[in-house]
């Protein structure tokens, strides 16, 4: 129906929005708390996976390395 098919590209859309907004961020050092031993949000809540374990609730700066698809992957300095 006309309605699916508008929603699908309505959430085609948001995804290429989103790698797009997200690959902005490549190269930039953000803050992110840590939720879990090897992910956590900015304060934008784009979620970063870490490339080291860290203690939950600790706020740490992370460098963004690289985005695939709608995962942001960050080195910690």
């Amino acid at each position: 129906t006309v309605k699916k098919n508008r929603t699908k590209q309505m959430l085609e859309l948001r995804d290429v929005l989103e790698n797009k907004y997200y690959k902005s961020f490549i190269g930039k050092e953000l803050e992110v708390l840590v939720e879990n031993d090897n992910s956590g949000f900015t304060s934008n809540y784009i979620k970063v996976n870490l490339d080291q374990d860290i203690k939950p609730n600790t706020l740490v700066k992370v460098v963004i390395t690289e985005v695939d698809g709608l995962t942001v992957k960050g080195k910690v300095k």
